[in-house]
This record gives structure tokens, C-alpha cells and sequence, in this order.
């Protein structure tokens, strides 16, 4: 019986080295600044979590509100509208989002060619919640103080430019995390260097 067991799982351990898969290691999407985007559908989110790395040089636009930024992980809309998005505005990440209209501003410069953690999230219930995480330290909270509304406009959600086809993003980005609800400090900090 003991001589099955040891050749079955050789035959096991052969056959997992013989098909073993490899997984590809150190990529990660790289945006020219010009036309380079990903869009993929949006939908209704109450509590939601942004997640992702990114590595630039590009110094973004000179304003104060996420919307005039350019584009890293984006559902912009004109006007007053249930948007969301996380943009570059001069050398720091900005979270916002309209209706109300309301911007966290990292406090680390991001665009100096080091890969930097991002997480951005949302709460709309019960009074409404912003909190912005550069490398897994919190940088940014807004209590809005009223139930918001859930994030439900866009249509889609665009990654290296504004969902408008405007304002994009020159650098990398790479392991991008849509989550359906607010992580803990301690969750965030556990998965974030995770593939």
C-alpha cells in the first residue's frame, strides 16, 4: 500500500513540473499620455474601493478639483452628476466626487518615476465617507455628514484618461482593483503588495 501511495504521488509531482504554468511577472500597462485608455461598463455603487499602483513623471494640470486632473482611474461627467474618479493635478492624486463635489489631495508627491499604492473610497451610507490611501497610509478623509447618494452615472469607467476621452494619463499603472465595498486600513495594507 505505502508503494502505490509513493508513486502516485510522484506521478503527481512529475506531472504538476512537466505542465507547470508560469505566470507573466513585472507587467503592467503602460499609457503614452496621447490616446492610450481602457473602458469597461460601470455600475451602481454604494461603497466602493479603487485600488492600483501606479509609477509617473507626468506633473498633471495646476487646479484644486479631481475633475480637472488627468485621468487615472475615471466616470467623470459634466456637470452636476453622481461621478467619481481618481486623477493626477500637479504632482499629487486626487479622489473626488460630484454630487457633492468634493476632492481629497494626497499629501506625497506621486510623479517621481517610483511605484506608489493607490486606494480611493466611497461610502454613501449613513453619513456619506471619503478616505485616500497613498502606500497604505491614509492621506485624505472627508466625512460629507449626510447620506450621499450611491455612485450610479458614467456609463463606464475609463482607465489612463478621463471617461470623456480627455485629459491622459503618461505613466504605468498596473494591478487595478474595483472593490464593491470600503476596506479596512488593515485589509488594504495586507492585500495591497499581493498579485
Amino acid at each position: 500500500m505505502k508503494t502505490k501511495v509513493l508513486i502516485t504521488i510522484a506521478l503527481i509531482f512529475a506531472f504538476c513540473i512537466t505542465f507547470k504554468t508560469i505566470a507573466q511577472t513585472g507587467a503592467a500597462m503602460n499609457f503614452d499620455g496621447v490616446d492610450d485608455q481602457i473602458k469597461f461598463p460601470n455600475s451602481t455603487m454604494g461603497a466602493f474601493t479603487i485600488e492600483f499602483w501606479m509609477r509617473t513623471t507626468q506633473t498633471g494640470p495646476a487646479v484644486t478639483n479631481w475633475n480637472g486632473g488627468n485621468g487615472i482611474v475615471d466616470s467623470e461627467v459634466t456637470g452636476t452628476a453622481n461621478d467619481y474618479g481618481v486623477t493626477l493635478i500637479g504632482n499629487k492624486v486626487a479622489f473626488g466626487t460630484g454630487n457633492p463635489n468634493v476632492t481629497l489631495t494626497s499629501t506625497t508627491i506621486v510623479n517621481t518615476g517610483v511605484w506608489v499604492h493607490v486606494a480611493a473610497m466611497f461610502t454613501s451610507n449613513p453619513n456619506g465617507e471619503m478616505w485616500l490611501y497613498i502606500n497604505g497610509n491614509l492621506e485624505g478623509y472627508q466625512n460629507l455628514g449626510v447620506s450621499s447618494n450611491a455612485r450610479n452615472i458614467g456609463g463606464s469607467i475609463a482607465i489612463g484618461s478621463k471617461r470623456t476621452d480627455l485629459a491622459y494619463y503618461n505613466g504605468d499603472i498596473d494591478e487595478v482593483r474595483l472593490w464593491s465595498k470600503v476596506l479596512s486600513t488593515c485589509e488594504l495594507q495586507s492585500t495591497m503588495g499581493c498579485e
